[in-house]
């Protein structure tokens, strides 16, 4: 079994892989609640786009129309959503995103700090973006299909996908990303 953790353990044939570390036997790792850790990476809560100053004039034109949109309608809550809307795109562009454990064990897949049972899972697939990214999206057996993205980043995806086919069904017919997802990475939010 191959896993991958963060911290640097010594191990026979380790190899270093941008912040993890590949073990061939590990010794047995525990999750936060004493599960066996299956695999294990980090991600970051969004994504970051580099914007240049079109980006910026069409974005402020656009947000322009809509408040005066709003105006000539008289409809102060539609002003308010865009102004929010505006502000809320716009901090997350000025600080960090915040880094996101994912883990996956016997029991589930651990995403922050909501854990996923692989009762409560229907099935995953693993894309390869335009822009090189791998994600996983997990989609949940509740009412709506919930489909949660998950980036995969440097992670040995095909090792990903040999554990994940143990516990849940993979879709390998799915080769496009879900439309929301879609929008958000031309639109660059």
């Amino acid at each position: 079994m191959i896993v991958y953790r963060k911290e640097y353990q010594t191990c026979n044939e380790s190899t270093l892989l941008i912040g993890f570390i590949q073990c061939s036997n590990p010794p047995l790792m525990r999750s936060r609640k004493g599960e066996q850790q299956l695999f294990y990476w980090i991600f970051p809560s969004y994504q970051q786009h580099e914007r240049g100053m079109i980006w910026y004039v069409v974005a402020g034109a656009l947000v322009g129309l809509l408040l005066v949109s709003s105006y000539i309608t008289d409809n102060a809550l539609f002003g308010l959503l865009v102004l929010i809307t505006t502000f809320v795109i716009f901090v997350r562009h000025a600080f960090e995103p915040s880094r996101i454990e994912c883990e996956i064990t016997e029991n589930g897949i651990r995403v922050g700090s909501k854990a996923y049972p692989f009762e409560s899972i229907n099935s995953f697939w693993v894309l390869e973006l335009e822009d090189g990214r791998d994600m996983l999206y997990i989609e949940e057996k509740r009412g709506l299909r919930s489909i949660l993205p998950v980036p995969i980043l440097e992670a040995d995806t095909e090792h990903l996908r040999k554990i994940l086919r143990k516990y849940i069904e993979e879709e390998k017919e799915r080769s496009f990303e879900p439309f929301w997802e879609w929008v958000a990475h031309r639109l660059k939010l």
